[in-house]
C-alpha cells in the first residue's frame, strides 16, 4: 500500500551561533520567551526529557483563548546541528496524524541557517497551514536573537532573512 505524505520546509538565517539556537529550541526557559505572539498564539509550557526516545510536551493558548497541546518523542539529537522529534496534537489543532519535525542548523561566520522540515501530513491544507506557521515561528526565533527589522513574519516575502520556502510531496512505501 502506498501512502502519500506531504512535507513542508522553511529556512532562515539567524544572527546567532548554532549552539545558541539549539539551546533556544531545547531549553524551556528560553523557548517560552520567544515562541509565540499574544496576537496569534503563545507556547506557555514545555517540558521534556532531552534524550533519544525521550518525550517532549508543549501547550499554549491561541489569541482567542482556546488552548492547544502536543506531545512527541525525540528521534535525533545531535547538538548543535540536528534536532528531530515527532509531534502529535492532543488538543486544539484539528490534525490527527503524527508528524515529524526536523531542525537542521548550519553555522557560518557566527550566523546560523535554520532549516525546518515538517513531514507526515495527510492533507495539503494541514501541510500548507503548518508551513505558513513556520514562517511566523522562525521569524520569532530570529527576533529573539536581536533582528533589528520590524518586518512581519506572516509571509516569507515580507522577510528578507528567509532564504527558502518550498513544498515537497514525498512518497512513502
Amino acid at each position: 500500500m502506498n501512502i502519500a505524505t506531504m512535507t513542508g520546509e522553511r529556512e532562515i538565517v539567524v544572527n546567532a551561533q548554532a549552539a545558541s539556537v539549539f539551546a533556544a529550541l531545547t531549553e524551556p526557559e528560553q523557548l517560552l520567551q520567544w515562541w509565540g505572539d499574544d496576537a496569534v498564539y503563545r507556547v506557555t509550557h514545555m517540558d521534556h526529557d532531552l534524550c533519544l526516545g525521550g518525550s517532549v510536551r508543549f501547550s499554549g493558548r491561541f489569541a482567542d483563548g482556546r488552548e492547544f497541546s502536543a506531545t512527541g518523542i525525540y528521534r535525533v539529537i545531535d547538538p548543535p546541528r540536528v534536532l528531530e522529534h515527532t509531534r502529535l496534537y492532543a488538543l486544539g489543532v484539528p490534525i490527527e496524524e503524527e508528524t515529524v519535525i526536523r531542525y537542521e542548523l548550519e553555522e557560518q561566520d557566527g550566523r546560523t541557517r535554520v532549516r525546518v522540515v515538517h513531514s507526515g501530513f495527510q492533507s495539503e491544507q494541514a501541510r500548507s497551514t503548518h508551513e505558513d506557521g513556520w514562517v511566523r515561528v522562525l521569524g520569532w526565533l530570529s527576533d529573539y536573537f536581536g533582528k533589528a527589522s520590524n518586518a512581519k513574519a506572516d509571509a516569507a516575502s515580507d522577510r528578507s532573512d528567509f532564504i527558502d520556502s518550498r513544498s515537497i510531496l514525498e512518497r512513502k512505501r
